[in-house]
């Protein structure tokens, strides 16, 4: 892969878009700021999925571009990619915390 990691890429605007609406550098509540980042991403991603539906319905009823359906899937796609890497890095960082010794 070439470039900025996606996934590295959303995360980053999540911190920053948190950060803005709370008025607080990014991580300064600790736990409270990664439960709200996450909460925040997960709301984004089912957002973009009911709009990406939404288009697509007013796209067969003629009222939609075949651009804009394109644009609003689009979206939904990369936000169900980022909440399956996240998942994912979570799960790995779960593993490898099971696999320290004692």
């Amino acid at each position: 892969m070439t470039g900025i990691d996606p996934l590295a890429a959303r995360l980053a605007q999540l911190v920053k878009a948190q950060a803005g609406s709370t008025g607080a550098p990014a991580g300064a509540a600790g736990g409270a700021s990664f439960e709200a980042l996450l909460s925040r991403a997960v709301k984004d991603t089912v957002g973009a999925s009911h709009e990406a539906e939404a288009v697509a319905q007013r796209g067969v009823m003629g009222e939609a571009s075949v651009r804009e359906v394109v644009e609003a899937v689009g979206q939904a796609e990369l936000g169900l990619q980022t909440a399956s890497a996240v998942r994912d890095r979570v799960i790995a960082a779960y593993q490898d915390i099971i696999r320290m010794p004692i």
